[in-house]
């Protein structure tokens, strides 16, 4: 529980080190890295074995002593490479970590940021993320915050541009790794939640992200932006959010209703505009029913 840990050690750019989990990144991933180097002390990436030619690019990375490559023999999943990323920042005195996407596009000034939140916030030694708003490629923000709010209290977060305290993480434990992808980060913080620990969302845009490929498809009169994926992220969609449903559901069940009402709007939007819709559909029913009867298995890539 929070209170039995440690005071909350402040971050600063000395005990900051980022955690970028990667697969395959594109061309611009180097660009990317770049924007982050300045800003924290250390950078591990854990690689989740790309092709060849792109494992040899993010080796490559190396020469730069503020970074430090891991090599998994095989793809893991974005739970497990977290987890290792984290416990290497750990075990080499790092207090504070920021997980990034490989596709994630820092703005300058974002630890700065981030570090101002954490002084405002006055219940330190209960914090465990503080997340950061992004804006897509359209330049919209995910969150509205009035401009006179700093951070905002959040039941979850997503992984990327979160700064995780690794004392709390220690006390709250490992990102599920049988989650393999998708909603892990909404499950460990929600886990926080549970075990006494607060969630924080600094209001400010930090980053450019998207969750997807975008695509604007018209209804009616309107003209709004959907998310794509591929049909296996819609089977670990539903799957790992049965899974939550059964171990959240009654313990937070504003939380539930609103998560299920999300789901079904992906599932009427999949309908609507997706291409392969029939398959994306047969997935994410066979990960509804594994997730509901408890079938942790991964899709036989």
């Amino acid at each position: 529980m929070p209170e039995d840990i440690m005071i909350q050690i402040p971050p600063n750019k000395e005990n900051i080190g980022a955690v970028i989990v990667t697969y395959n990144p594109d061309n611009s991933f180097q660009k990317r890295i770049e924007k982050i180097l300045g800003q924290v002390k250390q950078i591990v990436i854990v690689d989740n074995c790309s092709f060849k030619p792109v494992s040899l690019m993010i080796f490559s990375l190396m020469t730069n002593n503020n970074i430090f490559v891991i090599q998994n023999e095989s793809n893991f999943g974005i739970a497990e490479a977290l987890n290792e990323g984290l416990d290497w920042l750990k075990k080499r005195g790092f207090y504070w970590a920021l997980c990034l996407d490989q596709d994630s596009s820092v703005f300058d000034g974002m630890i700065d940021t981030l570090i101002r939140v954490f002084d405002l916030y006055k219940n330190k030694s209960k914090l465990a993320v503080i997340g950061s708003n992004y804006i897509n490629s359209e330049g919209k923000p995910r969150y509205r915050c009035t401009s006179e709010r700093q951070y905002a209290e959040k039941k979850t977060v997503i992984t990327s541009g979160s700064l995780i305290s690794l004392t709390a993480f220690e006390a709250i434990g490992s990102f599920r790794s049988d989650f393999f992808m998708d909603h892990v980060d909404h499950e460990f913080c929600l886990r926080a939640i549970e075990r006494g620990f607060k969630v924080i969302l600094a209001c400010k845009p930090l980053m450019e992200h998207n969750i997807g490929q975008n695509r604007l498809c018209h209804i009616l009169w309107k003209t709004i932006q959907i998310e794509v994926h591929s049909p296996d992220r819609y089977y670990y969609k539903a799957r790992n959010h049965a899974l939550m449903l059964r171990e959240y559901f009654f313990k937070d069940i504003f939380w539930a209703l609103k998560s299920i009402y999300a789901a079904l709007n992906l599932v009427f939007l999949t309908c609507l505009f997706e291409d392969d819709r029939i398959l994306k559909l047969k997935m994410t029913l066979k990960g509804y029913w594994e997730g509901t009867f408890g079938n942790f298995d991964k899709i036989n890539r």
